[in-house]
This record gives structure tokens, C-alpha cells and sequence, in this order.
């Protein structure tokens, strides 16, 4: 897990450049936005009210515009990656005569293009199709001796106990952007992505123009 750490961490110093300078940002000079997103992840079943699961998830996104012009500067690659922490389990291990925990994470990288339908001075609304990546990572962890769990599965003899399952499933979605004054590039909104395979996900963002 500790590259998805190093990956956001990487989105809040990306916020933290984007705010160096909001006077002289403007939204026809804004080359993209960044933002975070803290929400959650859901499956439901046959139908939209019966719910399978329902998980907390963090992330963070990046979307920059592909030009100035009146339609590339409406038009913008998004990049975003999501964590979702699945389950963890503490169990007593025979073989290794210790105590043990497994937990399961899960790491969405959803690439895709998007478009913005409304750009007002205090409200954006962007459309965006594309397709994600999902990872269903395994972790396992034995006692340190400085206390707390050590991730061992990057030992030979623990890779077999940290298996990781890929699939990729296409998506469409919608994200609200507003903007509390005219003249700040600073906003936060909403995000909805709805996945196939009966997934979607739903954030908050807080982000700004870079």
C-alpha cells in the first residue's frame, strides 16, 4: 500500500501548487484541475436498491485541458486513482507459529476524456467517459519487533500469500465543480461514476485550477 500512499501524497502537493498562485489562474488561462475525493464505493444488485456492499474509498485526480482554444479548453484527459480499504483479518498461524493479518485492499486507476457541457464563473459540470482498472490487492503481516505489523509479502517465501486479481471495467460518469467566489480557482463538488458490472461510486471533491 505504500505506493498508493506515495500517489496521493502526490495529489495533495499537486493541490498544494495548484494554490501557489489562485489570483492569476483564471478559468480561460487554467491549463486543468486537480482535486481530491473522499466517498464511497457501492455494488448493488438486481436491482438499484438491494446493495451488496457498500465501502469507504480516497483518492485523488488530475485533469488537464487539451488546449485554449473554445472546444480543446472544454475537453480534458482525467486521471484518477482511487483506494478502498476491503477487509483485514487477525488470525493465529500454525506454520509459522505466530500471530498473522491479511487484509484486502482495493486500488482503482480510472483513466478517461472528458468534457465540459457548463462553464460558468462559479459552476462547471464535465461529462466524462473512459474505462478503470481494477486491482483486488492482498496483504499480509506478521508482528514487528518495533511493534505494530510488517508487510512481508515482498519475501520470496511469503509471495504466494499476496495474490492480486486485475479487471477492467468501462465507465461513464458526471462531476459538479463550484466555485464559492468568481475571481478564486479553489472549488469543490460532487463526482458520480457509474461502472459496469453494477459498481458505482460516488465523492465529494476539493480541488482548484493549476
Amino acid at each position: 500500500m505504500k505506493k498508493v500512499i506515495h500517489v496521493l501524497a502526490a495529489g495533495v502537493v499537486l493541490l498544494a501548487c495548484a494554490a501557489s498562485g489562485p489570483a492569476q489562474v483564471t478559468k480561460e488561462s487554467a491549463r486543468g484541475t486537480a482535486d481530491l475525493r473522499v466517498g464511497s464505493l457501492w455494488e448493488h444488485g438486481n436491482t438499484l436498491s438491494e446493495l451488496n456492499y457498500t465501502r469507504f474509498s480516497i483518492g485523488a485526480r488530475i485533469s488537464p485541458y487539451l488546449g485554449q482554444s473554445r472546444v480543446t479548453h472544454r475537453l480534458s484527459v482525467q486521471f484518477a486513482v482511487d483506494y478502498v480499504p476491503v477487509s483485514t483479518t487477525d488470525y493465529f498461524d500454525p506454520i509459522l507459529n505466530s500471530k498473522a493479518q491479511i487484509s484486502e485492499h482495493l486500488v482503482v486507476l480510472n483513466p478517461g476524456l472528458g468534457f465540459d457541457v457548463l462553464q460558468r464563473p462559479q459552476a462547471d459540470i464535465t461529462l466524462r467517459y473512459g474505462g478503470a482498472v481494477f486491482g483486488n490487492l492482498t496483504l499480509l503481516e506478521l508482528p514487528s519487533l518495533y511493534g505494530g505489523w510488517e508487510d512481508v509479502c515482498d519475501l520470496s517465501a511469503f509471495s504466494g500469500a499476496c495474490p492480486s486479481r486485475w479487471n477492467f471495467l468501462g465507465n461513464a460518469g458526471v462531476s459538479v465543480r463550484y466555485f464559492p467566489t468568481k475571481h478564486h480557482s479553489f472549488y469543490f463538488g460532487a463526482d458520480h461514476t457509474r461502472y459496469a458490472g453494477r459498481k458505482n461510486q460516488l465523492v465529494g471533491t476539493f480541488g482548484g485550477y493549476f
